[in-house]
């Protein structure tokens, strides 16, 4: 098959998009490594500037967190945690907000929640790495039940579930959240998206901002002088029109 694609390349294919995208992938990796090496595995800006990230990440890519532009559009809504005093990470992985937020903000606390014992494991290394680990509590399954005992009007509740978040923040009237502020990354559930579901679900609730990802622009000296195709790579996160959600309890 390799000698077909090199011979008689179909660009439209299948087989042709997936080289395409491994290229990207193995293009990627190859410059998180060298950013990580020259840089150093630190985030440059933005709220969480100054953590230190673990080399291995799950589901999400090095580069854009190096550089500070990772999910920038929701960067903002870390900036002033004043009003809470614990973060819910539902989907922590390798614990960029879980262990971002008390590390940007010494007077919040978080749980973090994960069934992957892979991500379990380095998000508690990522905790030890900066210095937070006694403020960041570890649990595997957070059910509607127990969402709903924390949503107490001083926690944010962050989350990212590969589509579990209809399972998860619709299985209750909407009255038992309606203490609780999210942030919640929505996916494609079906022939349609999660957003589809939790905004009618929130409704009476929740005043609902939609964020939409967008191309990122980087400032970085050392890729000055990249092709447009590098620096649009670096600051790539790996999908493609991804959206958040901020629900915010109606006054």
């Amino acid at each position: 098959m390799i000698r077909d694609l090199v011979s008689k390349p179909d660009f439209g294919s299948r087989e042709m998009q997936t080289v395409a995208s491994l290229s990207r992938w193995f293009q990627l990796e190859c410059l998180a490594h060298t950013m990580a090496v020259r840089l150093g595995p630190t985030v440059r800006k933005g709220p969480f500037a100054g953590m230190r990230l673990i080399p291995v990440q799950l589901g999400s890519v090095l580069t854009p967190k190096i550089l500070g532009t990772y999910e920038s559009e929701i960067a903002h809504l870390f900036a002033d945690l004043g009003r809470f005093r614990r973060v819910v990470d539902v989907g922590s992985a390798e614990g960029y907000y879980a262990v971002g937020c008390p590390f940007a903000h010494p007077h919040i606390r978080t749980l973090a929640y994960d069934t992957s014992e892979a991500a379990q494991r380095r998000c508690r290394q990522a905790a030890e790495l900066n210095g937070v680990a006694d403020r960041v509590e570890q649990r595997e399954f957070c059910t509607p039940e127990e969402m709903a005992g924390l949503a107490d009007g001083e926690t944010l509740f962050v989350v990212d579930i590969d589509g579990g978040e209809i399972d998860l923040l619709c299985a209750l009237p909407a009255e038992r959240l309606a203490r609780a502020e999210m942030i919640v990354e929505a996916h494609k559930h079906g022939a349609t998206t999660t957003e589809e579901a939790i905004i009618p679900h929130f409704a009476a609730t929740h005043d609902v901002t939609i964020y939409r990802q967008k191309v990122k622009e980087v400032d970085e000296p050392m890729l000055a002088q990249s092709p447009s195709f590098t620096r649009w790579l670096v600051t790539w996160e790996g999908r493609m029109n991804e959206v958040w959600l901020h629900l915010k309890p109606k006054a």
